[in-house]
């Protein structure tokens, strides 16, 4: 990552754009190399480019990532990975249950109909 490619005071990315080739994956693959480096500061999750197709469940995904907590982030450092499918619907299934965890014991989250899963961490992220 270059001097030029800096990004600053940042909460959420949301959208990288660019013309294929013009280095969008290798960039976000640097700042996820680059922070996972200082795990106390930053927590940086590179996921690589969602292809066509529908969510499915594989034990072995769910195998490798309790197993090897590196093995995801691994497997996600080249484009088109293998497995992204299962292992986004193992992340999406972990990011709720941690979520139904903390509502059931956070009454102020559990009493507010405003808040819930959808709200709260999906809308963020589409």
């Amino acid at each position: 990552m270059g001097d030029a490619a800096r990004l600053l005071a940042l909460n959420n990315i949301n959208i990288i754009m660019g013309r294929n080739g013009a280095g969008k994956s290798r960039f976000l693959r640097n700042i996820e190399g680059r922070s996972s480096q200082n795990k106390q500061d930053f927590y940086v999750r590179y996921v690589s480019p969602e292809r066509a197709g529908s969510f499915k469940r594989d034990g072995n995904v769910l195998t490798n990532m309790s197993s090897n907590p590196e093995w995801l982030r691994h497997t996600r450092s080249v484009n088109q990975a293998t497995n992204f499918k299962e292992a986004s619907a193992m992340l999406f299934r972990e990011a709720e249950t941690l979520y139904l965890r903390r509502l059931a014991s956070t009454p102020k989250i559990r009493m507010d109909p405003a808040r819930n899963f959808e709200a709260d961490r999906l809308s963020k992220v589409n």
